[in-house]
């Protein structure tokens, strides 16, 4: 975006510096600097990036979960960072396994495994909306909404992962460290590690913080752990036998365990049972990706569905291309 002082005033803009967007008295949005360039006396182009965006620019170490509550998960995820959990969401408990990943990453993983959405700004985790947040008319409606139809699917498939620790010891890193704190990762998850030649300061499954008095040889070892996977289907009742496979799969979803994979696999194959994708240009005053809304179509009647994504523009008045999965 480009920022306009009222006065030629040589700003020291800090990264990750919070800003709030303003459309005349509407608040737009709480936004966080990624970069500035100075284009005149008085003229900024700056890019920022929202809440949900600030944790893609930090390392979460991950770790291997059996039973520990959403809401204390989430809480280690996102340290440092405003955010509120709701209490049917925090009480949920998480088996499975993260990997080193960004902070956003590990989110994500966590609310696929809980069917839970992140609203931005200050972050804000809870269920996606069930009762209507907002009903648009003929006349916040810019022009009438065009609806993609999606091929049916002949059904969904979930892999759960089950972790446990080997019986064997291994290996897991050897190698010379100078004097001081050094951080290693290991390639694959471990549980019950030992050290020879240094001290551990902190460890998880992913990861030894190692502290080394003088310079020598480390070496690290422990039991890796199995992941036991499964298959978890649901099948389109609906399908003919001539009917091409069209299945969506999710693999990688480490926190899919035993006790979650029929319930995810239940929700996804809802999502994929919605088959129409609604694009819409609206004039608002606020608007969120999950938030549940209504909007008329001069061909279709009203629909109703949960909101995508959202393109918002500023003119004279605030529209917002928005995509919507109807219902």
């Amino acid at each position: 975006m480009v920022l306009k002082t009222r006065q030629a005033i040589p700003f020291l803009f800090q990264r990750q510096q919070s800003f709030q967007a303003y459309h005349a008295d509407t608040l737009v949005g709480v936004f966080y600097l990624d970069k500035a360039e100075r284009m005149s006396a008085d003229t900024w182009d700056v890019s920022a990036i929202n809440a949900i965006g600030v944790l893609d620019e930090s390392t979460y170490l991950g770790g291997v979960y059996s039973g520990m509550l959403a809401g204390i998960l989430i809480a280690d995820i996102l340290t440092n960072h405003a955010y509120t959990v709701s209490n049917d969401i925090a009480g949920i408990p998480i088996y499975g396994y993260l990997p080193v990943c960004t902070r956003r990453e590990a989110l994500q993983q966590v609310l696929f495994s809980i069917g839970a959405v992140a609203y931005v700004d200050q972050i804000m985790i809870a269920p996606a909306s069930s009762s209507m947040d907002r009903i648009y008319t003929a006349q916040n409606t810019c022009i009438d909404p065009s609806i993609k139809y999606e091929i049916p699917i002949t059904g969904v498939e979930v892999i759960e992962h089950n972790y446990s620790p080997g019986a064997e010891r291994r290996e897991l890193f050897s190698d010379a460290l100078s004097a001081g704190t050094h951080i290693v990762l290991f390639s694959a998850p471990a549980a019950s590690l030992s050290i020879s030649g240094g001290t551990f300061i902190a460890s998880g499954a992913n990861y030894a913080k190692v502290m080394m008095a003088t310079a020598g040889t480390v070496t690290i070892t422990g039991l890796p752990y199995e992941d036991h996977t499964k298959s978890v289907t649901i099948t389109n009742p609906t399908v003919l036998p001539t009917d091409l496979e069209n299945m969506p799969r999710v693999t990688d979803a480490t926190l899919v365990s035993a006790t979650n994979s029929a319930a995810v696999a239940q929700r996804l194959y809802e999502y994929y049972q919605r088959r129409r994708s609604v694009s819409a240009e609206l004039i608002i005053t606020t608007e969120h990706p999950g938030a549940k809304i209504s909007l008329p179509t001069g061909y279709a009647g009203n629909l109703t569905g949960h909101v995508k994504s959202v393109d918002i523009s500023l003119s004279s008045n605030m529209r917002a291309a928005v995509e919507v999965v109807a219902e």
